[in-house]
């Protein structure tokens, strides 16, 4: 649990495969009576270049096998989604291997700063409404220079 300008948070890593993470997702939101509306969903996405946030009010899965899961058990895809970029497994990687693999050097030197960003998006989210979000951090990444993360 954590609060955010007096709102009780209820920040989840399900502990299911990620296939089966919509089963965890609407278990907590059941149990503790969270309307769909009020679920923000963050996760990795390997379509999305490494270090870059993509952040929507709703919307399919792209692909991605745990926000299938979420949709699915949801029975909506009506919830703000942040997604992550980890970019593409390099030629001739299997992707079921490549998102298990632990970051490189290089990768494991941004993540604090991705991170950073990622909270801070999640913010302006939660402030200023998901529009707001997009506008201020769809598209960047934090290997662009003027990211303020070296």
């Amino acid at each position: 649990y954590a609060s955010f300008k007096g709102e009780q948070l209820v920040l989840l890593k399900p502990m299911t495969y990620m296939n089966s993470s919509g089963l965890a997702v609407n278990a907590v939101r059941k149990r503790l009576s969270i309307p769909v509306e009020k679920i923000v969903v963050i996760c990795d996405d390997m379509d999305i270049p490494f270090g870059t946030i993509r952040i929507r009010p709703r919307g399919g899965a792209g692909g991605h096998r745990g926000l299938m899961s979420i949709n699915k058990e949801m029975g909506t895809e009506d919830y703000p989604r942040i997604r992550v970029g980890i970019g593409r497994p390099p030629e001739g990687r299997n992707p079921a291997d490549y998102v298990l693999e632990p970051f490189s050097k290089r990768e494991v030197e941004m993540i604090d700063c991705i991170l950073s960003r990622v909270c801070d998006s999640l913010g302006v989210l939660l402030r200023e409404g998901c529009e707001a979000a997009m506008n201020r951090f769809n598209g960047i990444s934090v290997i662009d220079k003027d990211t303020n993360c070296s």
